[in-house]
């Protein structure tokens, strides 16, 4: 079966019996003929060479794969609602799609995320581990990939990377935390302390992890966390002590019961926003990769 052999028409009588659960109603719902409607979804089943629903009593239910073309078929007629909302309200709005590593910061993502914002664009944004993500860019299910490092060599996706935040490395934690380092040389203090980090193979594991060798730190980890929120709350609880970027102090002073224990100027934090051409049309992607508008 090709694209254009689908019929749509067809799909929305049969996503509206599955919504309403018999025939007879859908029929009223769409103003026709009960036979009108279960004969276009008998065409739809003889086309997939598969029942879509089986009887229940009066009612109809779905079979395990009417459940898959309804899940679908949901998707597509709620971006049909979307569109006919946009037009009716004379509004244009581009979408979007942004993808998120989870373990990025979600400070330093707002401030990327702001550069973008503009009454003429729709950001959709999904969080999840970078691979992924950039699978889906690769696909063209994303116009852009927001993380931590560049596009890795080994992957065998098509990306620029383009660097949008560089900052130093700042220690974040608790006022007892802080005690405690005050209270001996920075190489014990910070074994002493337990610490909230990254999963490894992240870029900031692997510098927090240089930086414990080349200083002789035998960090105490308490937990291992991919989310930077929850990170920070853990971090709020006292639970830990935690690496940031330093240009995030005063939000993350203003926004969590911790401290600014210190300062890492040779670990430096990056975000790289990745695209699939190194110079994208879309000016709101440009404006998050940091590129000019077109001339």
């Amino acid at each position: 079966m090709r694209l254009r052999d689908l019929n749509y028409t067809h799909l929305l009588y049969f996503h509206t019996v599955a919504h309403e659960g018999s025939v007879l109603r859908a029929s009223r719902v769409l103003n026709l003929s009960p036979s009108t409607v279960s004969g276009q979804v008998k065409l739809l089943e003889e086309q997939f060479e598969q029942p879509l629903f089986r009887r229940a009593g009066r009612g109809l239910v779905l079979t395990s794969f009417g459940e898959l073309v309804y899940e679908h078929t949901q998707r597509l007629f709620d971006a049909g609602e979307e569109l006919l909302r946009a037009l009716s309200h004379g509004e244009a709005r581009r979408p979007i799609r942004v993808g998120v590593s989870s373990v990025l910061p979600k400070l330093l993502v707002r401030e990327i995320l702001v550069r973008a914002m503009r009454p003429d664009v729709r950001l959709t944004i999904e969080e999840a581990e970078a691979e992924p993500l950039l699978g889906a860019l690769a696909a063209r299910r994303l116009d852009v990939v927001l993380t931590d490092a560049e596009m890795p060599p080994w992957m065998s996706v098509r990306g620029t990377s383009h660097l949008v935040v560089e900052s130093e490395t700042a220690i974040f934690g608790a006022d007892r935390f802080g005690e405690i380092l005050r209270n001996h040389a920075p190489t014990e203090g910070l074994s002493k302390v337990p610490w909230l980090v990254p999963p490894p193979g992240t870029s900031l594991r692997q510098g927090l992890e240089a930086w414990w060798e080349s200083t002789g730190i035998e960090p105490d980890i308490a937990a291992v966390i991919d989310d930077s929120a929850l990170l920070k709350a853990l971090a709020d609880a006292g639970l830990g002590v935690f690496a940031a970027p330093e240009r995030m102090t005063d939000a993350i002073l203003s926004g969590y019961r911790v401290q600014c224990l210190g300062v890492i100027p040779q670990l430096l934090e990056r975000a790289y926003a990745i695209t699939r051409e190194p110079d994208p049309e879309e000016p709101a992607v440009r404006a998050m990769c940091g590129i000019g508008p077109r001339e």
